[in-house]
């Protein structure tokens, strides 16, 4: 381990087992909650682009659908992620809602 990692964890002790543990600093929990959010926005901005590239294309059955594409593709990647979530055991209302409302969206 660096000092660098070692100056972020502090050193907890197990009062059964007399091991030490280690827990994250509130910095860690901090950036790692941030990381998260910019990630999710990057994803969903490069998921809208992508629908905007193939409908830029020659292709008329995609160059007739440039203005609906990036929503398609959008909602398509939310229900993808909320599914996952869910198959990862998170069972939240709210995420339930989030993976309905993208179905909905991309089957009319």
């Amino acid at each position: 381990m660096g000092i660098g990692v070692g100056m972020l964890e502090e050193t907890v002790y197990d009062p059964r087992t007399g091991h030490p543990k280690r827990r994250p600093n509130r910095a860690i929990e901090v950036l790692t909650g941030t990381t998260q959010i910019v990630a999710a926005l990057s994803g969903l901005i490069l998921s809208t682009y992508t629908g905007v590239l193939l409908g830029a294309t020659a292709i008329p059955a995609w160059n007739e659908n440039v203005a609906t594409l990036p929503i398609y593709f959008s909602a398509a990647g939310t229900a993808a992620a909320a599914a996952t979530l869910e198959l990862l055991g998170n069972d939240s209302p709210a995420l339930n809602q989030i993976a309905a409302h993208s179905w909905r969206l991309i089957c009319g």
